[in-house]
């Protein structure tokens, strides 16, 4: 029987082609980034593809798909503690794409790209069926680079920016769900024009509070299963309603949705989960402030090995759900 890559998803093909694939530096194949020490200076490479019918929404303007993969590509690179410094982009066009679309992509990349402090070097060009991107950040970390298996039990779990925006948005983008006419900007510009925290990433990399960190983009629930796998404990998360705008909790309750599972399961919010020692946490959240950003305790490290969202007396398991590539049965 042929076994098709849509029976396994992009996760059992990646467990299947670690084998293939040489030594990921210091970070371990399991990261989302690549890290190796080159001339006395701890490199960190990511890359990251963007295909037009699978990612990227009608309703996106071609200089969206430019800042999108910029940030897509730079957000794995931020969350390791590291400063991005470069980016390329390999495009794949279909020849009848029109050449102002795609001029207004490479003004995404490179608008967004100063906008970081990012050199856009350049990348290369072919022919293809759909317009395909791939995007590739390389960054430089001068400290100790923030890694996903360092949380211990009785660290704090907190997160950076709101969750449940982009959860929102993708129901109304996708399934057209209701929503006030006020409030519709807010969540569609969360999916459209997403936003990283390179500044933060660095400064609580180089003060040493942080013991574990990952980005948020394949979700929240993914995201804390993914450090916890990492870091062999669990969580148990308190305050999750802190980190949930009340237009998320608005467009929730019109639509009989939970906003809970928003926050949880939407993705693509390309924020922080990360966790910090409970004597570091004062001086991290104060760093945060300094940085302009804000730093939200959001629950702790446990020692079972399950994650749990505590809901008054209720203990709700968090299912390890989150979007997956290639995975459509």
């Amino acid at each position: 029987m042929c076994v098709r890559v849509d029976d396994l998803g992009e996760r059992k093909l990646i467990e299947i082609l670690q084998k293939f694939v040489a030594d990921n530096g210091v970070l371990g194949f399991g990261d989302d980034a690549s890290a190796f020490k080159i001339a006395g200076k701890m490199v960190v490479i990511n890359t990251d593809m963007l295909v037009k019918k699978t990612d990227v929404p009608k309703e996106m303007s071609p200089f969206q798909i430019g800042q999108r993969l910029v940030v897509m590509c730079l957000s794995d690179i931020v969350a390791k503690g590291a400063t991005p410094k470069l980016l390329l982009a390999a495009f794949g066009i279909p020849p009848e794409y029109e050449v102002e679309e795609f001029l207004e992509i490479i003004r995404g990349i490179s608008q967004t790209s100063e906008k970081y402090g990012v050199k856009y070097v350049g990348g290369d060009l072919n022919t293809a069926s759909d317009l395909i991107i791939s995007g590739t950040a390389i960054g430089i970390a001068e400290k100790a680079l923030i890694k996903r298996d360092g949380a211990k039990v009785g660290d704090i779990l907190c997160v950076t920016g709101p969750f449940g925006l982009t959860g929102a948005g993708f129901k109304i983008i996708l399934e057209n769900a209701e929503t006030p006419k006020s409030l519709q900007e807010t969540f569609i510009n969360a999916v459209f024009s997403p936003k990283i925290r390179p500044k933060l990433g660095l400064m609580l990399a180089e003060s040493g509070t942080v013991s574990a960190c990952i980005d948020s983009s394949d979700g929240l629930a993914w995201s804390i299963h993914e450090l916890s796998k990492a870091s062999q404990i669990g969580f148990e998360i308190t305050n999750l309603e802190t980190i949930i705008p009340k237009e998320v909790f608005i467009f929730a309750k019109k639509n009989h949705i939970d906003p809970y599972e928003l926050a949880l399961y939407g993705g693509e919010e390309f924020e922080l989960v990360l966790t910090v020692p409970k004597e570091r946490l004062e001086k991290a959240i104060k760093i945060a402030e300094k940085s302009g950003e804000i730093l939200t305790p959001i629950g702790k490290a446990i020692p079972e090995k399950n994650i749990f969202l505590k809901k008054g007396e209720k203990k709700i398991t968090i299912k390890p759900q989150g979007y997956e590539h290639l995975k459509t049965k």
